[in-house]
């Protein structure tokens, strides 16, 4: 009896070394990910790094200057931003650029670069880095402006040669080039410069608006996203829309929530205003498009929830809120992602790694050949005993 309750225990302690329960962390300053609570695990120090690691199904947290991460027996927790990586699947932000993580696409170059050179540069520095020949920076990331129909305001683009040669870039206005016009079209950079151009913006007709402008330099391509905002001259109403930075990401399938605020700045007091609201990507295409209607008096504030379908493709996308009563004519919008569906990396761990499916299986399967033998024996002595 005493080796059943051994095996029992045996059986109960594998098959629970291979179950995990996920739950979601909510927080006001992180974004969500999936958790898997388990026990167990010691301290693998070096001069670099610090690992907490469990036997178990999870283990515990690297503490670094620069980064944090969780390995575990079936899990690994991705790489933020700026980390060292080698492959696009160890990133959170689905790239690895040039050994280092991003939430964006590569560019050409490097990608180019990383497919030749990264053996080659991994066998000479043991992994390490390698410079690009050519490269350069645009900022800002990207442009949002209002301004008042009939208006014109300028903005700066800046644009600097981060690579070893000098390079020609080419710059385009996509989508919005009746709103938008560039001070010149090509810049040439020296090693080390940055150079300006001046953006004129034209408010010739009320909306929300969404275009890219493009920068190619060899075949290197880099876009930057613009939202215009044309409001009436004699606005009535004000509109505020809004997504808390944690939440600016989605997953297709999953809801895009944000805050809408709309201010009675001048109509009397009580008056029914219509909102639409659009989904738009870069080329200013609409993905979705709903209209309502409001009674407001002074001021009323909601959440609105987006549904992003499941055919969306990852990407950055811009949600906008229009706001019209008679003559008045008020938006305002915000730029968001949608990113690749996460299959829950524990399970996803587990399937992939055909060894460890073959050696749990195995091992239940034992114990369970092994209960049912013990069970057969038992039996088979009880019943000689009943029938001495």
């Amino acid at each position: 009896m005493r080796n059943i309750k051994v095996l029992i225990f045996f059986f109960v302690f594998i098959v629970a070394a291979s179950t995990c329960y996920p739950y979601q962390s909510n927080s006001t300053n992180f974004k969500l990910f999936p958790l898997i609570i388990s026990t167990g695990g010691e301290i693998i120090n070096s001069s670099s790094y610090k690992n907490y690691v469990a036997t178990g199904l999870i283990n515990g947290l690297i503490n670094s200057s620069t980064y944090i991460n969780l390995f575990g027996f079936y899990h690994t927790w991705l790489l933020g931003d700026n980390q060292p990586c080698t492959l696009d699947s160890h990133c959170q932000g689905g790239y690895c650029c040039s050994n280092l993580c991003s939430s964006s696409a590569c560019p050409v170059a490097a990608v180019a670069a990383a497919a030749a050179g990264g053996g080659a540069a991994a066998a000479a520095g043991g992994g390490g880095f390698f410079k690009k020949e050519k490269d350069y920076s645009v900022s800002p990331s990207s442009i949002k402006t209002k301004l008042t129909l009939g208006e014109i305001t300028e903005k700066t683009l800046t644009i600097k040669n981060t690579g070893e040669s000098n390079l020609t870039v080419s710059l385009t206005v996509e989508d919005i080039d009746k709103f938008v016009s560039l001070s010149e079209n090509t810049v040439d950079v020296e090693v080390g410069e940055q150079k300006e151009v001046t953006l004129e913006f034209i408010g010739n007709s009320v909306g929300g608006f969404v275009g890219q402008i493009i920068a190619i330099a060899e075949d290197i391509e880099k876009s930057v996203p613009v939202i215009l905002e044309v409001m009436s001259k004699h606005v009535l109403f004000d509109v505020k829309l809004d997504i808390p930075s944690e939440y600016s990401e989605v997953e297709p399938g999953d809801d895009l929530n944000a805050q809408i605020t709309l201010l009675n700045v001048g109509a009397p007091e009580q008056v029914d205003v219509f909102a639409t609201y659009f989904i738009k990507d870069l080329r200013g295409n609409i993905i979705y498009e709903e209209t309502e209607t409001f009674a407001v008096e002074k001021q009323i504030s909601y959440l609105k929830s987006f549904n992003i379908h499941e055919t969306m493709e990852p990407g950055s996308y811009v949600v906008v809120a229009e706001i019209r009563y008679v003559d008045s004519f008020a938006v305002s919008s915000q730029l968001f992602r949608v990113v690749e569906k996460k299959i829950f990396v524990g399970v996803e761990a587990i399937t992939k790694n055909t060894t460890l499916m073959i050696f749990l299986t195995f091992i239940i399967a034992i114990v369970i050949s092994m209960l049912t033998y013990k069970l057969v024996s038992i039996r088979k002595k009880r019943r000689g005993k009943k029938e001495k």
